[in-house]
């Protein structure tokens, strides 16, 4: 039910480590040293070591929650973005359960911990959108009414615990921007607490510098609201550029920084090559953007070339192919082919693919390349 959809915009969330005594771990260097590596292994898609990490922190801290939130975004990073990943649901929903318990228990005791507060937040965005994924959307709406909840005592708790700073950052954005995309919810918006675009994207990008856990999750977040939402492709170079840079083995983020030069003239000169790497994966989920991204920067010297044609319908074979194919891709894909249908004067070609374009426009950015059409 994607009216739900609102309650869901904070799933996909990083996790903390907190403290099941009156010790801050984010004190304790040893802990940190195995998240931290854990992480940036995570995604840099190196998933074994990812999982040696969690390993040695499981080792070092016992039956704690930290040690369920680590193995658990190791295991949803793995089977989101590399599908043809062995799925490991059943151990995955372990994962969650378990590190829920001992969350609770921990704010059992500590009911005032603003770690403990915020773990309970990512256990219940990651069950929520586990649960959407797989169709249960009242599983997923009561986690994100707890979900809510959290993020609401989050406002207060930015001070003490950083890492709220971004999902206050992103509450802020989509408090205002869901409602003027989706008009015919702007009635319920009566029953969640204002919000402020700028100020979102101020505190977004605080926590892309400061959160101790959040920070990676929070770039790629401000680089999709810079780029498919404030249309500000030199603003979202510098989190794609970012991530590429210290994630290099992380075709996603790989994706990410060819979409904002696609907005951005000629600005590196590797891009054809980049995205021609990446058709030759066999993992659909790259390999059908690649192909818009060639179309496009090759219709920029010659948009009447008849590859441009080929690139785009291989795209879209590729997206069709896929079992939750995105909206915004074909989106993209359609709105290439209208644009080589009208500089090649084909005038049906033009209208059905910018019908289709219209179809699965979900972005300002979208929206603005169409209005040009």
């Amino acid at each position: 039910m994607r009216q739900n959809i609102f309650l869901l915009l904070f799933v996909t969330l990083s996790f903390p480590a907190f403290s099941g005594n009156q010790i801050n771990i984010q004190k304790d260097r040893r802990a940190m040293r195995y998240i931290e590596k854990g992480l940036d292994a995570t995604y840099n898609f190196e998933f074994d070591l990812a999982n040696d990490y969690a390993d040695s922190l499981d080792a070092y801290l016992g039956e704690h929650p930290t040690v369920y939130l680590l193995k658990a975004r190791v295991l949803f990073w793995k089977q989101k973005f590399v599908p043809d990943a062995n799925k490991l649901e059943t151990q995955y929903v372990h994962l969650l359960e378990r590190g829920m318990e001992l969350t609770l228990e921990l704010l059992a005791k500590y009911p005032e911990s603003a770690e403990a507060k915020f773990a309970a937040l990512t256990f219940n965005g990651m069950f929520a959108e586990y649960w959407f994924d797989e169709g249960s959307s009242m599983k997923a709406i009561n986690y994100g009414k707890v979900l809510y909840n959290y993020v609401k005592e989050g406002f207060g708790l930015m001070d003490q615990f950083p890492d709220f700073y971004f999902t206050t950052g992103l509450y802020n954005f989509y408090r205002v921007k869901f409602p003027q995309n989706n008009p015919i919810y702007r009635p319920f918006m009566m029953f969640f607490k204002s919000g402020d675009i700028e100020l979102g994207l101020e505190q977004m990008a605080y926590a892309t510098e400061n959160g101790v856990f959040t920070a990676v999750e929070a770039r790629q977040y401000l680089f999709h609201l810079q780029l498919r939402y404030g249309m500000d492709a030199k603003s979202a170079l510098q989190q794609s550029r970012y991530l590429i840079t210290h994630f290099p083995n992380n075709p996603y983020f790989r994706c990410m920084y060819l979409e904002n030069l696609a907005y951005l003239e000629k600005e590196d000169g590797q891009r054809m090559e980049m995205a021609r790497a990446l058709t030759q994966q066999n993992i659909l989920l790259y390999k059908a953007p690649a192909y818009t991204f060639m179309a496009r920067f090759l219709s920029e010297d010659n948009p009447k070339d008849p590859q441009v044609k080929t690139y785009l319908l291989e795209a879209e074979k590729y997206f069709l192919k896929q079992e939750h194919p995105s909206d915004h891709g074909l989106c993209v894909t359609y709105i290439e082919l209208a644009k080589y249908a009208e500089a090649t004067g084909n005038s049906a070609d033009f209208s059905k693919y910018k019908k289709l374009a219209i179809k699965y426009n979900k972005y300002d950015i979208d929206s603005r390349s169409i209005n040009a059409l």
